[in-house]
């Protein structure tokens, strides 16, 4: 990546280089954790005519994030929304993708070949209907959670809530059959 000065840079060390200046929490007051970020203009090296733009924020102590975008950042508080998309994305994609390893074992499958991988996708593709919908309908979703003997504190995620109260109400309403010893997934 080329850094303003048109010298080829790793974008780890323009991030590290880079003086955060703003604070997130300006913008975003009740944001829990201290993040400061900037921004720089940057280019690929094969595409020197295309403006991009480096935001990178940090959390105290961690890493520097860098995100790469071609909206062009006019105030600090463009940057934070632009940041704020960013975890809102990132939460989204990574508590999913983290309740589909969690939930659906996806480690301990050794799938081999496109079409079993084809079928593994389309039972997930299933179970993330069937819970999408229980999320919807409101009264049952409600009561499905009641019975899951909720967890202590709030979630916006509540898949496993709903997975949980599923198993409970199969346990419980198929007592000695096939279903009593078989959790869902």
């Amino acid at each position: 990546m080329l850094n303003k000065n048109r010298r080829l840079q790793s974008v780890h060390r323009i991030a590290n280089n880079l003086k955060l200046t703003f604070s997130y929490q300006d913008f975003y007051p009740s944001f829990d954790k201290q993040i400061s970020f900037g921004w720089t203009e940057v280019w690929l090296p094969k595409a020197r005519d295309k403006k991009l733009w480096l935001l990178v924020f940090q959390e105290i102590n961690k890493s520097p994030v860098a995100l790469l975008t071609n909206e062009k950042p006019v105030s600090a508080k463009k940057v934070a929304r632009l940041i704020s998309y960013y975890f809102g994305r990132y939460s989204g994609c990574e508590d999913s993708v983290r309740f589909v390893k969690q939930e659906f074992k996806i480690e301990k499958f050794r799938i081999q070949g496109l079409p079993a991988i084809r079928n593994w996708f389309f039972w997930i593709s299933v179970a993330f209907t069937m819970l999408f919908d229980f999320q919807t309908h409101r009264e049952i979703l409600k009561k499905i959670i009641e019975y899951s003997q909720s967890f202590p504190n709030p979630a916006t995620f509540l898949y496993y809530r709903i997975l949980r109260g599923i198993n409970y109400l199969l346990r419980d309403f198929f007592p000695y059959g096939g279903l009593a010893r078989a959790k869902i997934l």
